[in-house]
């Protein structure tokens, strides 16, 4: 009101606008001054008289209402951490793989889901019973509405979640070592694998598969194979012996490449062979035996992928023919009438079928190809291998894994200047072993001294 835009502008036109011979020149004055103080005074009384019938009602179960809503809230949140519980412990998700992590290494993970979505549901159980409790609705807790939410169901699984888990002992698994379910260590062009002690268990798998594969397939394998080994004593240089796969067919190391540097770090000169004498026992091999290969053959992926894209179009499929001709007849999508406990376990059991089809299909089709391939394999076989019966342990593959091996004595390897000479394109560097070790190998390819290095860690512990 006080600007020279009210007094030459707005208040002229409002008092042209509202001068009449009624009110004459005070008719402004009382629409700006008179009539707002009014019209807030009058919408006031309404308000508290509003008020006044409402609060008698209303007032006493407001709190109620909002407590009903912060305890479903914790509900709703719960729900969401719900729906990404198991996948940290999906063995051999694709999902996993697709961001480089394995269901082993992510156990973690699902512990910390797991413990909040126990808190976000336990104090959701416990806010409800508690208000159901204040305001007298204690039999709530014995509701299992026909189309609504099972509150028995829900007690019932809280208490079996702090009943049946006692902590009077604990329970001990012991498995390992962690690391990826399938690595791509076949597409590099070298491939290097640092070990130490014990650590060298993943590994002979990984050098069993690529010496089969190298020798009996056409598939792609590195070109240099590299294997740093790290011992204490000299007796543990044994573990090498157990590299070669245990089968009745000679194996040629030279399509590999393979190159293993052992270091004996407590010893300085060899000791005498009597001295290391080693029991070994093994077993003659049956024609059938073959090495371990993926449930679903050399192209799993590409199964998998087909698995869950067949069993969601049957699940559709399925869900689309119950809802059509079971649930819509007696339910018109109303929500209301179908009991929603009916519908879920309907779902589940669609869910189970159509994934238990398609993997089932899946693996058959496998496993009558594998069958195919091995009876060709046999029929192929036209004399005696390395451990037939009648063959001594020590023939050519031995004799050429002793060829390909360096031992060092009294030293540990310089990991900088073996990894950081490796030549190719792309190298992959695998370690297992020490905390220090695997520290080591990381900080050497993260560096940016060698741009070809790609890191990749087993552990024995999560």
């Amino acid at each position: 009101m006080p600007t020279t835009t009210y007094r030459n502008y707005w208040l002229p036109n409002i008092k042209s606008t509202v001068s009449s011979t009624y009110f004459g020149t005070q008719g402004a004055m009382m629409l700006i001054f008179t009539f707002p103080v009014l019209f807030v005074a009058s919408l006031s009384c309404v308000y508290l008289y509003l008020g006044r019938n409402s609060d008698g009602s209303k007032k006493g179960i407001r709190w109620q209402y909002k407590w009903d809503e912060v305890v479903l809230s914790f509900a709703e949140v719960g729900n969401i951490a719900l729906a990404f519980l198991f996948y940290p412990v999906a063995r051999g998700s694709s999902v996993l793989k697709f961001f480089g992590l394995t269901s082993e290494a992510s156990i973690k993970y699902h512990m910390w889901v797991g413990n909040i979505v126990t808190i976000l549901f336990t104090v959701h159980g416990l806010g409800s019973i508690t208000l159901w409790r204040i305001t007298h609705h204690v039999n709530k807790m014995l509701y299992w509405d026909f189309a609504d939410v099972a509150n028995f169901a829900g007690e019932t699984a809280l208490l079996l979640i702090y009943t049946c888990h006692p902590v009077d002992h604990l329970e001990v698994s012991v498995e390992g070592p962690y690391g990826p379910a399938s690595t791509h260590f076949s597409r590099q062009d070298t491939l290097v694998i640092v070990s130490g002690g014990s650590g060298i268990t993943p590994f002979i798998s990984i050098i069993r598969d690529l010496i089969f594969t190298s020798t009996k397939t056409e598939r792609k394998t590195p070109h240099h194979v590299i294997l740093i080994a790290s011992f204490k004593n000299s007796a543990d240089l044994s573990m090498l012996d157990v590299i070669l796969p245990i089968s009745d067919t000679p194996y040629d190391l030279s399509k590999l490449h393979l190159q293993i540097d052992a270091f004996v770090t407590r010893e300085k000169v060899a000791e005498p062979e009597d001295k290391m004498v080693i029991k070994e026992v093994r077993f003659k091999a049956s024609p059938t035996d073959a090495p371990i290969s993926a449930v679903l053959g050399p192209h799993g992926w590409l199964w998998l992928g087909a698995i869950i894209a067949s069993s969601f179009v049957i699940f559709l499929i399925l869900v689309g023919i119950i809802t059509r001709y079971y649930v819509y007849p007696k339910d018109r999508n109303t929500g209301a009438i179908f009991s929603w406990s009916l519908k879920s376990t309907l779902y589940i059991l669609v869910v189970f079928f159509g994934i238990g089809t398609t993997a089932t299909a899946a693996f058959l089709w496998n496993k009558k190809q594998n069958a195919v391939e091995a009876a060709k394999q046999i029929q192929n076989k036209g004399s005696p291998g390395v451990y037939n019966s009648d063959r001594e342990l020590e023939s050519l593959p031995y004799q050429s894994l002793a060829q390909v091996t360096t031992v060092h004595y009294g030293e540990r390897p310089n990991l900088k200047s073996l990894l950081l000479e490796c030549k190719g394109s792309s190298v992959g560097v695998l370690v297992c072993g020490p905390t220090k070790l695997a520290n080591d190998v990381a900080a050497i390819c993260g560096s940016g001294l060698a741009e070809n290095l790609h890191f990749e860690s087993f552990s024995f512990k999560w």
